[in-house]
């Protein structure tokens, strides 16, 4: 490894936010996997970063006033794990409901929906759970999928208007459109719905 790579490596680092997951192909077009996880596992030592296990690594994020070091985001984990699979990933079940402002509930689990394999990781004391679903079931846009799938979580019979503004108001103009277009290869009652909330 050269101190060339190693010093590209550091200052991508430096620029990433506080507590920011990383995974050696990150940083692919910087070098060889030799010597990119060369410069990682030397940046570890200098504890810059923090080795979370999984092949994952967090930029570290000490409180000082609180003197110990902040838990990692799962959803950081999940991204970067989801990069490392090379899947497409999206918050599923309360995690969904939570992105959308219906839940304030942190749930115990943090599961997703992936185009990859069924999954369970123990990562960092944070489980996460990837369910899989077949490609021609997720839609174009990341926030449709998310809210095609808190209300099919939801259910028909008891999903509210207040959720379905709650989750309106999550949208922009543009990302209504997008949902309502997305939105044809759900389930009829699910369409129905979304047409429903426009008009709230």
């Amino acid at each position: 490894m050269t101190e060339t790579i190693m010093k590209k490596i550091e200052n991508r680092i430096r620029i990433l936010p506080k507590g920011t997951v990383i995974i050696p192909s990150d940083f692919a077009k910087l070098g060889n996997d030799n010597a990119i996880r060369q410069g990682i596992y030397k940046l570890t030592q200098r504890g810059m970063l923090i080795s979370l296990g999984n092949g994952m690594y967090k930029k570290a994020n000490f409180n000082e006033l609180l003197q110990k070091e902040v838990p990692v985001d799962p959803n950081q984990l999940a991204k970067a794990y989801a990069r490392k699979k090379n899947w497409i990933i999206f918050p599923s079940k309360n995690l969904a409901l939570n992105v959308l402002g219906l839940s304030t509930q942190v749930p115990n689990t943090y599961t997703y929906k992936s185009n990859g394999t069924n999954a369970e990781v123990q990562i960092a004391n944070n489980r996460i759970v990837f369910e899989k679903v077949m490609p021609k079931n997720m839609a174009k846009n990341q926030i449709s999928n998310i809210v095609i799938e808190a209300i099919n979580y939801l259910g028909k019979e008891t999903i509210t208007n207040e959720d379905l503004r709650t989750i309106k108001n999550h949208l922009s103009v543009k990302e209504l459109n997008n949902l309502k277009s997305d939105s044809q290869r759900s389930t009829i009652w699910i369409k129905e719905l979304i047409q429903e909330m426009e008009q709230l």
